[in-house]
């Protein structure tokens, strides 16, 4: 199971960007967090509550770098990356 592991993390890595991998992981951590958030209401309201704010902080953390991320990729890297020719 650990190899599995190992080699499913491998496997991620060497796919998409890092912008891309950063989304995955709020991603697995606004689901995740929601979900503890969900049992741990079962047993304790306001910590649930509160584990849900995390998940709400993590929503706007999501959204705010994908949006930094495609105004930087739309105005700043895009530039960096044309090739610049040159008058002679």
């Amino acid at each position: 199971m650990f190899e599995d592991f190992k080699a499913t993390l491998t496997k991620w890595e060497t796919t998409g960007t890092e912008r891309e991998q950063l989304q995955m992981v709020y991603l697995v951590v606004i689901v995740v967090s929601v979900l503890v958030a969900g049992l741990l209401s079962l047993v304790n309201y306001d910590a649930g509550q509160n584990l849900l704010k995390v998940s709400g902080l993590a929503i706007v953390v999501f959204a705010t770098n994908a949006v930094v991320w495609a105004l930087l990729d739309s105005f700043l890297l895009s530039k960096v990356r044309r090739p610049r020719t040159r008058r002679k």
